[in-house]
């Protein structure tokens, strides 16, 4: 059986070429050395395995090189496609994508048959064995080649199951892209529902992916989500967190939803893919507004976004120092003071947080907490004087009858 093109012929105005090559099974040493011998040099610049899978990349030297070579891409698709039939020899292809072409071989009749008959089972156990982001790229590619009419229900269960398996490598970006594409695949293939017989962490991520966002659903499948899945959940999560298009209220009670999961609340992430991270800095947005003064919405907005950046055990300090100032500005001083308590600033926190610990200490009239946290703040060598931008609280950092209580 022939292997699957997609991008047979590459387009004429491609300045860069990026070209992945699933074998049908992972090739011995020999053979890659063989197979890699033979890549064309205007593609060279990068000769990358992973497993089964072959990484080939011109770079910004491909266009000059290919044309060097080829002079035309007709001719450079020529040699291509008698480069691809020599490496097929030394082990057999399952699929070829190439980011810069167009065209698919077989034809779109054909095309479903072979994919699901090779190709795609090669792709799944490719990314079962070896979790990458080039494996949900070419798992989306695919699955856009099927952009229009009507999806048999057979086809999109192969779709779906390889790009479930592929979601777990995933970056942000091309994980909402994966789970864009499954759900309007799913639209368009009679009789199947989103989310169907999959793991728990992939329903809630394509949950995560629906334009409308249902919290009590969210809430509800959070729970279930467990062990490697946690962290493609956290990048779903971020990335719809993040997107210009989900409103304040929907990313508050997203957050919410999602942290009746133990697993996701103590989750700990890079800053890049964490939940209260992404939360703090959408709130950064409202309480430093560009070339505007803020505004009383602005702190109401930031303090829903804060509320629920702070259910999770990832919140930056910056978040709770947020807080703490959001809290206080709409006169929910005991609010302020709980989350104070709750917070208990130590060694492993910012020494700035003792500074707004107090603040919230002040508001809600705890003078000796609030004394207290003054001290551990200047012991950690804070300028008081300089922080404590409250003016109850600056009254109270330089009243002469308690100062000895601070020390200098």
């Amino acid at each position: 059986m022939e292997f699957v093109t997609i991008g047979e012929k590459l387009k004429s105005s491609a300045e860069e070429c990026n070209v992945y090559i699933l074998f049908d099974s992972e090739p011995s040493t020999d053979q890659r050395s063989s197979i890699a011998a033979g890549v064309p040099e205007c593609l060279s610049e990068t000769v990358e395995w992973s497993g089964q899978l072959l990484h080939l990349d011109g770079g910004l030297g491909f266009r000059p090189l290919m044309r060097k070579a080829y002079k035309t891409t007709a001719a450079f698709d020529v040699a291509f496609a008698a480069v691809l039939a020599r490496m097929d020899k030394r082990c057999p292809i399952a699929l070829v994508v190439n980011d810069e072409g167009k065209g698919t071989v077989p034809t779109a009749k054909k095309l479903a048959e072979a994919l699901t008959a090779r190709a795609l089972p090669r792709l799944q156990a490719q990314a079962l064995a070896h979790p990458a982001e080039a494996n949900a790229w070419l798992a989306t590619t695919i699955g856009t080649s099927f952009n229009r009419g009507r999806l048999d229900p057979s086809l999109f269960a192969a779709l779906a199951a390889t790009l479930e398996a592929c979601a777990a490598g995933a970056e942000r970006n091309t994980l909402a892209r994966l789970l864009t594409v499954y759900l309007d695949l799913a639209s368009r293939a009679p009789g199947t529902a989103p989310g169907g017989a999959h793991s728990p962490g992939f329903r809630l991520a394509l949950l995560l992916a629906e334009p409308a966002l249902d919290a009590q659903a969210i809430a509800g499948a959070a729970p279930s989500v467990e062990g490697p899945e946690v962290a493609m959940v956290n990048r779903a999560a971020v990335w719809r967190l993040t997107a210009g298009s989900t409103t304040t209220e929907e990313r508050a009670a997203t957050a919410r939803a999602l942290a009746e999961s133990p697993s996701l609340r103590h989750h700990r992430a890079t800053d890049k893919d964490s939940i209260p991270a992404a939360l703090s800095g959408v709130a950064d947005g409202f309480l430093f507004p560009f070339s505007r003064e803020r505004t009383p919405e602005d702190i109401a907005a930031a303090s829903q976004l804060l509320d629920a950046a702070v259910l999770f055990d990832e919140a930056p300090d910056n978040a709770l120092v947020n807080q703490l100032c959001c809290l206080v500005a709409t006169g929910r001083s005991a609010e302020a003071a709980a989350r104070a308590d709750a917070v208990q600033p130590d060694g492993a926190r910012a020494p700035l947080l003792h500074v707004f610990a107090a603040a919230a200490y002040v508001a809600a009239d705890r003078v000796a907490d609030a004394l207290t946290q003054l001290q551990l703040a200047e012991k950690r060598g804070v300028d008081v004087g300089r922080e404590a931008r409250n003016p109850a609280l600056r009254a109270l950092h330089e009243n002469a009858e308690t100062a000895h209580l601070v020390r200098r």
